[in-house]
């Protein structure tokens, strides 16, 4: 019976938990997924709210968030998820309605005991005894009777509202990615993180869940529990009732206090980590920035700082929680103390039977306690409704730009004629920056029109108008004389291709992503016509030399393909569809100079006939154009063709100077050094490695496999582990071999042991704070035998009122006095083992975190490039495997030990008590265990699988909604919901079942409760009657053993736990013993200054993840000290290669890498990384001020102001920033997003000036640059080489025409080599690829 009391100290513990786990679960979900705290980004602000408020220490303002009422959670139920709601109301009721009946049985039981008087063997004693023993079947009848509609109850309380939670959560989701694809590109520009929307998505519908799923029941059965408990208290006692009252309030204040103090530290603690997680995932995501700029050590500093103030918030909940959890004991024991001192006054005095006392406390404990419970599920719907806000108002927002609205006119056949009329636009994100002024611009039918300037000067925005991604703010844009707000989108966009600067390639094959072209109108394109676009975009060349051909999976975002492949796939996407208008930004510019000339060749022939606007710097690309805008700053400065503009002499002629490459005359010497060593050419041309014959396509296709290999991206294939040919993976068969991999992980899992030794040797230094939880936790554990001792005394004593006469009162004094007593241990033991376990836990998770941050900072490049090790898993095991240790030490192992204690304990009183009833009851224990166990596996169990299979469908809708343009302009918007609705249907049917299946376990526990009552009473009843032990034996016997299956039940309770942390400790250990195999803090030879002559040496090499594939075989390249190199040749040759190799991010296969005749493997790798500065094709900039940025390059970040401005002058980047409103300390946004392409390649550049290096290595540092700021910043570049070793990389010739020596790589090899005019006068590659580019 008292099992009701420590059940209902459990469910206050449970509460507990549950409410810890919400704060904590969720959010770090939610954290993984870096999204921001919905509590401040409420997403759907529409551009016209105000800014946010800040407090004085200039954090905002958190007003209290914005909810809908919760009954319109039920929006979008069907008539049968009514039906659900309403049956389970039902059965909620009636379940909380028998819990307080378990106090009533317990009343009728003593109050038989007492009539009946059952210690005298005077004449009535048999005839009494055998009366009470009447009693008592019929008693074990209603128990078990109660338990039996328990069990139907229960069940049909918890499988009905996840029934209808379910259903009603996938129609949610749908209409919400529904909702998200439809809105216009502006409501995604303003404040949309597509992490954040995604993970809305994900974790924000699961809240919305939450609040209508099993928290409803639970609550509804409580509410029950609280008001039949009343009722039962007061018609058996209505001044007892009173006077218990007195300790509900106080609960409550000591259990709100905790929760409050906990919440707060608890979401401090989360911001922090939260911060620290976005840290993380910033340096893991830019590893080679990091590496290059030796910034490991700073970014642990930065993580640091951060580390420290979660561990301090998780100090103050830790005092928090322990005092709540403490002071909650304190109050109950102490009313159980009252109860019994007031109970037994009235008992003597006539006025209440025996029973009655015990009715009346347990009535008022359960109903109290079911009180406790509803608290933490408040907060759930609270989170529900707060969810449901946001993700409703997205939902009801119809767009300025409705892709869905199926109005507007569609017309037959479009011919192409596009006028811009006096049209002003400004971002709706950065309203009072104009970006077009009064522009007009004309496009005849079949006209190709090119756009040229400066960044920024407005061309990629006039294409976003005619795609109407936006509407101008004024003025006008017509298709054929037709007003382009009359068009229906859809239509319209069907009409037009789009080949953007950085095209987006979806995770799917390359037929599937060119089938994404295909107009909604159009008929399925066969196979030929796939070919067709590929021909027409020169792709299908090496697109048939690919394994798979046109089966090959591009990877995330197209990462398995070099940037020109994944042009020319965009190029046929565009081109399937067979677009009326055609729209190029940049189209070419990820190109090499060879594929740049057939692509070009393939854009002018898809241009035929076809209205076209292209965008380019490279101004070879566009001399052929019928009409040419000169643009600046939103205004057209000049227009003509090619001829009349270089006739006028104005800016487009000053612009084709500057990419003008020289021919004729020759080399004019160069400093020392320079003369073209004659055995560099003949030895490279020795290494040419392809053999023609077997390539028909001739060389320059060659292996266009390598080109795979471009840019290793970090989601590659298979682990280097495996040796022998490999092959590229492939999604399809990936699910399999993923899911036997998980297999094999877990069955190993199994077989390994728990680290816990070395766990316990991280907690050294803390032994002290584990000895003291410890001894709190024994205290804690031998509570409940102690409590069930003395209960089972103060009954017997009630019991016995008629008897014991006048020293009936004394005594139960004495029992309540040491109810009392007891109350002041228990204090010490909960608050103390509560406050010791989590303080230590912290510690450990603190340490943790930074010795696995630091393990992976310190992994060589080949580490991240294997797809297991993506930024996004390495951030969220970062974060989820520390809390999951945190929760194995201060959880589990406090559970444990005070479980040990009270099992020690309970079972020691049980057999003094009577071996036989112990025996009989400890029959029933596993029954017990297994309810607990039950309902526990009822509630996590199947969430797990759920979540996975959610997580795939989270993948498509992720991806949608990162390339949210691309879909937009594809008009694809109905095709990815149609993918999301397929992918949903596995987890949603999984869902189902969980509901189905999983409620049994709950059920079961419910019932089994009063089933053990029903075989504890029957087996004691027959001992009774056999003479074997007398009826206070019984009851001794028979708290001790409901008290000890409880403590069992927590145990239970911690196992998911346990196996959580044990899975985690191994991935953590694991982090830190691998060993990189390029340690930049290891030992080795360091240079003061190095003369910069750099060497690779007959070196052979392949990236670790692409084992088949061999980048280079015995390669020679030696650069002297002060020269600039130039490496010249298509994309996947092997240019980036090198540079990497130079970096040390890989080791040679064979032969060696030379710095200054050291070799690189004997060099101490930070060191010599300090004389070194990189400028990569794509920089990286990290989510801090421009200044910062810049100081990066400097080891420790610490430099002056005037150091800074000195090197942004070099790279010209000094005036644009102290145009800024906040100059140097402008934030450039998470990965530079506030920057134009331009102005992050030029902050880049001055990173690396700022070091002062020896040797520069530019990886295609120009690219991104009109040809204004390429002349400024290739001018600084030039400035930046003297004294300098450089190594530059670029496919626009004109950049690289002075280097002192050019390398033309081609398939791994080097062909030629030479100063330009040299290798013009060869005829060969070199002077091919100069002939294609000159203007």
């Amino acid at each position: 019976m008292s099992a009701e009391h420590s059940s209902s100290a459990k469910t206050a513990k449970d509460a507990f938990e549950l409410e810890k786990r919400d704060a904590t679960v969720v959010d770090v979900d939610r954290n993984d997924i870096t999204a921001t705290p919905s509590s401040v980004d409420l997403s759907d602000k529409d551009s016209n709210d105000k800014e946010v408020e800040l407090d004085k220490n200039g954090k905002p303002i958190v007003k209290p968030e914005p909810k809908i009422s919760y009954l319109q959670l039920y929006r979008f139920a069907s008539p049968f998820d009514y039906f659900c709601v309403f049956l389970g109301t039902i059965c909620a009721f009636v379940n909380g309605v028998g819990q307080p009946l378990v106090a009533l049985l317990m009343g009728d039981v003593i109050n038989s005991i007492s009539n009946l008087g059952y210690t005298g063997d005077g004449p009535g004693a048999a005839e009494a005894n055998a009366k009470l023993i009447e009693e008592m079947r019929i008693l074990v009848i209603k128990f078990t009777v109660v338990g039996a509609i328990m069990f139907f109850v229960a069940y049909g309380q918890m499988c009905l509202f996840t029934l209808s939670a379910e259903n009603q959560t996938k129609r949610i989701r749908e209409k919400y990615l529904h909702a998200i694809l439809r809105q216009d590109i502006t409501w995604h520009d303003i404040g949309k993180k597509s992490e954040s929307l995604n993970s809305r998505l994900s974790a924000d519908t699961q809240l919305i869940f939450d609040g209508l799923a099993d928290k409803v029941g639970i609550c509804l059965s409580s509410l029950a529990t609280f008001v039949a408990g009343f009722v039962i208290a007061f018609t058996h006692g209505w001044k007892m009732s009173l006077v218990l009252l007195t300790s509900v309030p106080l609960m409550a204040a000591a259990g709100a206090l905790m929760a409050k103090y906990a919440g707060e530290s608890s979401a401090d603690g989360q911001d922090s980590y939260a911060a620290a997680g976005g840290l993380a995932e910033q340096a893991i995501g830019s590893i080679r920035t990091v590496a290059a700029f030796g910034g490991q050590k700073r970014e642990l500093k930065k993580f640091n700082v951060v580390l420290e103030e979660a561990y301090k918030s998780g100090v103050k909940k830790s005092i928090a929680t322990g005092l709540g959890m403490g002071s909650f004991m304190l109050i109950m024991f102490m009313s159980y103390s009252l109860a019994f001192y007031y109970g037994s006054a009235r008992v003597k005095a006539g006025e209440m039977k025996p029973g009655d006392v015990l009715t009346v406390l347990f009535a008022t404990i359960i109903g109290a306690f079911s009180i406790g419970n509803v608290g933490p599920n408040i907060a759930s719907f609270g989170k529900a409704q707060a969810a449901a806000y946001t993700i409703f108002h997205t939902i009801d927002r119809v767009p300025a730009i409705d892709s869905f609205d199926p109005s507007g006119l569609k017309p037959e056949s479009l011919q192409g004629h596009i006028v811009v009329k006096n049209v002003n636009f400004a971002y709706p994100s950065r309203p009072n920056v104009p970006i077009l002024k009064e522009m007009n611009i004309e496009v005849k039918p079949g006209q190709t029109v090119a756009l040229v300037g400066h960044s920024g000067s407005g061309k990629s925005t006039i294409i976003g108008l005619v795609e109407r991604f936006y509407d101008p703010s004024t003025g006008t844009i017509t298709i054929d004389g037709i007003e382009i707000k009359d068009f229906n989108i859809r239509h319209l966009r069907d009409n037009i291709g789009l080949v953007s600067q950085e095209p987006v390639l979806f995770n799917a094959t390359i037929k599937q992503n060119i089938l994404y072209g295909v107009r909604k109108d159009q008929k399925q394109p066969t196979d030929a016509d796939i070919e067709k676009a590929c021909r027409l975009a020169n792709a299908h060349d090496y697109i048939s030399k690919l394994p798979q051909g046109y089966n090959t999976m591009v990877g995330e975002k197209g990462a398995l393909l070099s940037g020109g492949q994944k042009q020319r796939i965009a190029i046929a996407r565009a081109l399937i569809k067979n677009p009326t208008i055609l729209l190029l930004d940049e189209a070419t510019s990820a190109l090499d100079t060879e594929s740049e000339r057939i692509v070009q060749a393939a854009l002018d022939n898809a241009a035929t006939g076809r209205s076209t606007i292209v965008i380019a710097h490279r101004l070879s690309t566009i001399m052929n154009a019928d009409l040419i805008y000169v643009m600046d700053r939103g205004v057209v400065l000049e227009s003509g063709t090619h001829e009349s503009l270089m006739a006028l002499g104005g800016t487009y002629t000053e612009f084709v100077a500057k990419q003008q490459l020289k021919t004729g005359g020759t080399d004019i010497e160069a400093p020392v050094y320079t003369a073209v060593d004659p055995d560099t050419i003949e030895t490279s041309k020795a290494h040419i490695v392809i053999d023609e014959k077997a390539n028909p396509e001739g060389p320059h296709t060659g292996r266009r496999m390598s080109n795979l290999l471009r840019r290793m991206s970090s989601h590659h294939s298979d682990k280097s582990a495996t040796k022998g040919p490999t092959v590229i993976d492939i999604e399809e068969d990936k699910e399999m071999t993923l899911a036997r991999e998980k297999k094999e992980a877990a069955r190993k899992l199994k077989l390994q042991k728990a680290p816990i030794s070395r766990t316990i040797r991280y907690l050294k230094p803390d032994f002290h704070i584990c000895l003291a939880g410890v001894f709190c936790a024994i205290i804690q554990g031998g509570l409940f035998p102690g409590f069930s001792q003395i209960f089972s005394g103060a009954i017997n004593t009630l019991t016995r009122v008629n008897e014991l006469g006048d020293e009936f009162i004394p005594k139960a004094n004495h029992y309540s006095l040491l109810f009392l007593i007891l109350a002041f241990v228990g204090f010490i033991g909960f608050a103390g083992g509560m406050f010791f376990f989590l303080l230590a836990g912290e510690r450990l998770t603190r340490h943790m975190r930074f010795l696995s941050y630091k393990a992976i900072l310190s992994q060589e490049m080949a580490f991240f490039d294997r797809p297991e090790n993506s930024t996004g898993a390495l951030a969220s095991r970062l974060a989820t495997d520390s809390q999951q240790m945190f929760d194995m030490v201060s959880q589990v192992v406090l559970t444990t030990v005070s479980s040990m204690a009270t099992i020690a304990v309970g079972l020691g009183f049980a057999f003094k008590a009577s071996w036989q009833m112990t025996l009989i009851i400890l029959a029933a224990v596993p029954v017990i265990g297994l309810g607990q166990y039950l309902e526990l596996a009822s509630l996590t169990g199947f969430g797990s699988k759920t979540r996975k299979a959610y997580e795939k469908s989270g993948q498509v809708a992720g991806e949608a909604i990162a390339n949210i343009r691309t879909v937009v302009s594809l008009a694809k918007e109905d095709v990815f919901e149609a993918r999301y609705f397929e992918v949903t249907r596995e987890p949603h049917k999984y869902a189902l079942h969980k509901a189905l299946f999983a409620s049994f376990g709950f059920a079961m526990s419910q019932a089994v409760a009063y089933w053990s009552y029903s075989i504890g009473f029957y087996g004691g009843y027959r001992l009774v009657e056999a003479k074997i032990i007398g009826w206070q034996q019984m009851f001794d016997c028979m708290f001790a053993i409901v008290f000890l299956a409880m403590s069992l039940g927590h145990i239970t309770a911690e196992l998911p736990k346990y196996a959580k942390g044990k899975q985690s400790a191994i991935n953590v250990y694991e982090l830190l013993d691998k060993v990189t195999l390029i340690d930049a803090d290891r030992d080795g030879t360091t240079l003061k200054t190095i003369s910069g002559s750099l060497t690779l040496e007959k070196v052979d090499f392949h990236y670790p993840t692409r084992e088949n594939i061999q980048i280079f075989s015995g390669v020679d390249i030696k650069v002297r000290p002060s020269q600039t190199v130039a490496l010249v040749g298509p994309s996947g040759c092997g240019k980036s290669t090198i540079i990497a190799l130079l970096e040390r991010w890989y080791d040679v296969d064979g032969g060696r890498a030379l710095v200054d005749n050291y070799n690189i493997k004997d060099l101490q790798l930070n060191n010599i990384r300090e004389h070194m500065a990189l400028v990569g094709q794509e920089p990286v900039l990290f989510d801090m001020s421009i200044k910062d940025n810049i100081l990066y390059g400097l080891p420790d970040s610490e430099g002056t102001l005037e150091q800074v401005e000195e090197a942004a002058k070099q790279s010209n980047i000094h005036n644009f920033v102290m145009s800024l409103p906040d100059g140097y300390n402008t934030s450039v946004g998470d990965k530079g997003s506030q920057l134009s392409g331009g102005q992050k390649q030029r902050i880049a550049i001055a990173r690396a000036l700022i070091r002062n290096p020896k040797v520069l290595l530019l990886d295609e540092a120009t690219s991104a640059l009109d040809s204004e700021s390429e002349k400024l910043v290739q001018a600084a570049l030039d400035k930046a080489r003297y004294g300098r070793t450089t190594i530059v990389i670029a496919h626009r010739l004109s950049t690289i025409q002075d280097a002192d020596l050019i390398l033309v790589v081609k398939d791994g090899a080097i062909v030629e080599s030479g100063r330009h005019y040299e290798l013009v006068s060869l005829r060969g590659v070199y002077a091919d690829l100069c002939q294609k580019q000159n203007l």
